[in-house]
């Protein structure tokens, strides 16, 4: 069987402060010059100060004639008067590692000691393990509890802080992991639903075929069916490739037509909406009047009416959806009548003025400045 220093030794050797044990050096050396490394399928690890001195490194190679238990493959690391970082596997250090070819479920233990407090670039250098089929690579930082994407295709790039905590300078900080790749299937809504309740609720349901990706889910209501707002968000409950279903009671829609639609935010940002759906409750009795409307002089009133007792909120916003007036009201529970003044920034046009408490947006109005 071939040694996997008999491929890599000439590489390490070109690193003065990786050290391997004499018994490999000696056994291996004359071998290593009849070899190519090319064909080596291996990850590299190497700290650099940020004047870009090589500080120390390891490296593991994969191969199916190799055992993943320590065995005279692998490269016991000598211990540097400086700083230190090699490879830990059952209570040995190492600075080359043999293994099996990657498989899920795989970790590699760094193990590092004596360094000075500052900043270090690691870098992660991989060679053949571009067709790795089905796995994912992530280094974590037990100290700052962070996983970050290792790519088996090309070299990776880290920056590294070491200070006077003992956690950031923990020999066990650093590890890499090898998980099995979840494929999801494209995120889609698979339903939606809004039916009038009995008094003046619309439920609202809908369906997921996967939560892989789900961030937020935002409940947005329109009048014309071309505008939407938010009238309240949910967070994702499955987080799995199953998905599943949602309600949603709109406790207090609009005395009229009432489209609705659902906006999902991706982990990524990308925003997916579901199609859009109507429910008309005319007839009801609103929670909220504007009058005059249109609005003159920049006055006008608000009457609030069947709402409980408590503090209220009132915005109004352009159909730009920006803000020109945000105040607040006091309900005792009985209708009450409020006098709105509007500054000299609200000029001619449409805006819309929203009623709201703590729980979310309760009634929405449309209304005319001239």
């Amino acid at each position: 069987m071939k040694q996997p220093l008999q491929f890599v030794l000439p590489l390490l050797f070109s690193f003065a402060s990786l050290c391997c044990s004499a018994s490999h050096k000696n056994h291996l050396t004359a071998a290593a010059a009849k070899n190519t490394p090319s064909d080596i399928k291996m990850l590299s690890s190497f700290l650099f100060t940020t004047a870009g001195v090589i500080v120390d490194g390891n490296r593991v190679v994969f191969d199916s004639r190799y055992s993943n238990a320590i065995d005279g493959n692998d490269a016991i690391k000598l211990t540097n008067p400086g700083a230190n970082f090699g490879l830990f596997r059952d209570s040995r250090t190492l600075a080359v590692e043999a293994r099996q070819p990657i498989t899920a479920g795989d970790t590699l233990f760094y193990y590092m000691s004596n360094l000075a407090t500052g900043i270090y670039k690691l870098d992660i250098a991989v060679q053949n393990l571009a067709m790795t089929s089905g796995i994912n690579c992530e280094l974590i930082d037990r100290y700052l509890n962070t996983r970050c994407s290792v790519s088996l295709a090309d070299t990776n790039h880290f920056s590294i802080n070491v200070n006077s905590v003992a956690g950031s300078q923990a020999s066990n900080r650093f590890l890499i992991v090898f998980n099995a790749k979840t494929v999801a299937p494209a995120f889609r809504f698979s339903g939606i639903t809004a039916k009038k309740k009995d008094g003046q609720a619309v439920a609202l349901t809908w369906q997921v075929n996967q939560e892989l990706d789900a961030a937020n889910y935002e409940i947005e209501r329109s009048a014309d069916g071309l505008h939407f707002s938010s009238i309240s968000s949910t967070q994702p409950f499955y987080h799995d490739e199953h998905g599943g279903n949602y309600q949603y009671n709109d406790l207090h829609p609009l005395n009229n037509d009432n489209f609705y639609r659902i906006r999902l935010t991706t982990k990524s940002g990308t925003a997916v909406y579901s199609d859009v759906v109507t429910a008309n409750v005319k007839g009801l009795i609103l929670p909220m009047s504007i009058y005059p409307n249109p609005v003159v002089s920049r006055i006008f009133r608000v009457e609030i009416k069947t709402i409980v007792p408590g503090k209220y909120f009132l915005k109004m916003t352009n159909n730009r959806g920006q803000q020109v007036y945000a105040g607040s009201v006091v309900s005792n529970g009985f209708p009450s009548t409020h006098s709105i003044q509007l500054g000299a920034n609200v000029i001619k046009g449409d805006y819309n003025v929203t009623l709201s408490s703590a729980e979310g947006i309760i009634y929405t109005e449309r209304v005319i400045v001239q």
